[in-house]
């Protein structure tokens, strides 16, 4: 066996990509009063650097809340 005597062996392949990004949306839209919860994510790589916008929007119009 290569390893000598071992029972198991784990093999991790780790590949930092050195352009490439991730791109995210959610939507929660209410469906019988104005109310919503919005979000967007955009990371991009480019060599080691990692850049990043998110944005979020939460809609609220005229609800009342009541305890």
């Amino acid at each position: 066996m290569r390893y000598g005597n071992a029972y198991a062996v784990l093999n991790f392949v780790v590949v930092n990509p050195t352009l490439g990004g991730s791109l995210m949306t959610k939507g929660m839209p209410s469906l019988n009063c104005a109310w919503g919860d919005y979000s967007g994510s955009l990371k991009l790589n480019s060599g080691r650097s990692q850049w990043g916008v998110t944005g979020d929007f939460k809609l609220t119009n005229k609800i009342g809340s009541y305890r």
